[in-house]
């Protein structure tokens, strides 16, 4: 047991002696400072199927969705410097011709970002490709074809060991619960 010096001991005694408790919060993960995400942007998108990555290239914010009432069509949109003023209104129509179920991926590397999505068919895939952090889309192409309906779709650049040497790694689901994947 701990012996209290005589002067603890006294103010322990003292009739102005008063109890409390002090609680210190720390908004911390171990030693790193736990990350607090803030709306800046009040959108007004159709909440469906969006896909968004930072281009490593230029800090640039690169963000895809799939519009599906009316007119299928898939949205792009790059916000060059992303910060609480910045304009997330802006987005470029790059195709039509899309899968309303299927969703839509990023894969993004240096100044590469290919965007993936399924066509109105709900089994071919289709890549759009740019070469300068998103700023401009290629025309589309053909990646693969599925055997079924494609549920769900997500892309990665990868070399199979963590890094990348330019291959996009394309994983998709078909009819629920198939997982199919394309290099």
């Amino acid at each position: 047991m701990k012996t209290l010096t005589a002067t603890l001991e006294a103010a322990q005694r003292s009739v102005s002696s008063s109890p409390y408790v002090e609680a210190l919060v720390a908004d911390y993960w171990g030693y790193a400072r736990r990350g607090r995400p803030v709306r800046v942007y009040d959108g007004a998108e159709q909440v469906l199927q969006h896909a968004a990555a930072v281009s490593p290239g230029d800090g640039s914010l690169i963000r895809a969705r799939l519009q599906i009432i009316g007119t299928d069509t898939l949205y792009v949109s790059r916000v060059a410097a992303p910060d609480a003023e910045s304009d997330f209104s802006s987005w470029t129509a790059l195709t039509t011709d899309i899968s309303d179920v299927a969703g839509v991926a990023i894969a993004v590397n240096d100044d590469d970002v290919w965007v993936l999505c399924v066509e109105a068919d709900d089994v071919s895939i289709r890549v759009f490709k740019s070469s300068d952090n998103g700023a401009t889309f290629d025309g589309g192409s053909a990646v693969a074809t599925a055997g079924a309906a494609v549920g769900a779709l997500a892309a990665a650049f990868s070399d199979g060991n963590g890094g990348s040497d330019g291959n996009v790694l394309a994983v998709w689901v078909e009819d629920g619960s198939d997982v199919y994947r394309s290099r």
